[in-house]
């Protein structure tokens, strides 16, 4: 049985600038970008272009080794501090009522589960079902520097049904920031989230009730 190829495609869908209040949703290929600030998804170093293809045959029981980060890429003004956002889909994408879940998403510490191993590498789950996570990177993040990785690899099971013959895999990363002055009122506005901080201004927490 031969799978189609597996596919990442990256898109940051917006971003805020709270000093400014200005945002964009612009659709962009590998970043965003307001007056001052723009944020990229990296892939070994390099932006993930519109579509990634990471293999030409994905077989059951395959395992991927690609990693992803998000990265502060600076912007015209210069540079500011960012806390991220990142929203990971995952579906066939020849037949989108096929099962995401089969879509098995690495550990990033090579201990435990998925789900399990982001808080280790400073992330938290801000809301999750069987096919799409939703992300916070709990740390800052200033002009050139990147998060940890939110992937670190993309896995199979060992037998598929024959309804998923020639089905493609599909990664739809999303990533949007906002600038960490006034991110409180920010991350109200941008995501509906309201954001718990400890004192070293890390995040600890998101809930949706202000």
């Amino acid at each position: 049985m031969t799978v189609a190829s597996i596919v990442a495609i990256g898109t940051v869908i917006g971003g805020s600038l709270a000093a400014l209040n200005t945002s964009t949703n612009q659709a962009a290929v590998t970043e965003i970008t307001t007056n001052a600030f723009s944020v990229g998804i990296t892939s070994a170093g390099k932006d993930l272009s519109t579509s990634e293809s990471l293999d030409d045959e994905a077989m059951p029981g395959a395992d991927y080794d690609v990693k992803y980060c998000a990265t502060n890429e600076g912007g015209s003004s210069g540079g500011y501090d960012m806390y991220v956002r990142v929203t990971i889909t995952k579906q066939w994408t020849d037949d989108t009522e096929l099962d995401g879940t089969l879509i098995e998403l690495d550990s990033l510490d090579g201990t435990s589960s998925y789900e399990e191993s982001l808080a280790s590498q400073g992330w938290l789950v801000g809301s999750e079902n069987s096919e799409q996570i939703v992300l916070y990177y709990t740390k800052a993040v200033s002009y050139g520097e990147s998060t940890s990785n939110f992937i670190d690899g993309v896995s199979l099971p060992g037998s598929l049904g024959n309804e998923y013959t020639g089905q493609g895999i599909g990664l739809d990363i999303s990533v949007n920031a906002v600038q960490v002055e006034n991110a409180q009122s920010a991350m109200q506005a941008e995501w509906g989230v309201s954001p718990v901080f400890d004192s070293d201004g890390n995040l600890t927490a998101v809930s949706e009730e202000f």
